[in-house]
């Protein structure tokens, strides 16, 4: 997973700077957008397997560029950041095909052992958009959201411990 390139979108800059240094510094290779329409254009040069998008930004928010994402059939994990513990919209993040949320201030360490789970999704993700067998894809897609509702459990037992 190292060296692995993901896409950050995150309007407030220090954050977004520390990200990025951060997933450089542990090895992989990160491109910064400040906002949904700058990570868009990122996304029509090279789609990395994961994204990590903050919800709550100014112009087209974190939703609206996972629907976009998802319109344009675009195969990866996403991964919303949020401030605030609002089950509305993180609910709706994941219906719009969210793979997982970390609240903000993020956690560094549980961030980055998450990453390469996230990581080995998208690229999953990535591969079965090239199947052809429908019944092989609904069996990925089926293993895939098993294995999401695996880890989340897990991570709410650690997370409450």
């Amino acid at each position: 997973m190292i060296g692995t390139e993901i896409l950050v979108v995150e309007d407030e800059e220090h954050l977004l700077d520390f990200m990025c240094s951060f997933l450089q510094l542990n090895g992989f290779r990160v491109v910064g957008a400040p906002n949904a329409d700058a990570a868009l254009a990122s996304l029509e040069k090279h789609l990395p397997p994961l994204i990590v998008s903050d919800i709550s930004m100014p112009g087209k928010s974190g939703l609206e560029f996972l629907g976009e994402i998802r319109a344009r059939s675009l195969s990866c994990a996403v991964v919303m950041l949020t401030a605030h513990d609002d089950v509305p919209r993180i609910t709706e993040a994941m219906r719009l095909g969210a793979l997982d949320y970390m609240l903000k201030p993020i956690d560094p360490e549980s961030f980055l052992e998450s990453v390469p789970i996230w990581i080995e999704i998208g690229m999953r993700l990535q591969k079965l958009s090239q199947e052809k067998d429908p019944d092989l894809v609904q069996k990925q897609l089926k293993m895939i959201n098993l294995f999401r509702l695996k880890y989340n459990r897990i991570r709410k037992v650690l997370s409450a411990g």
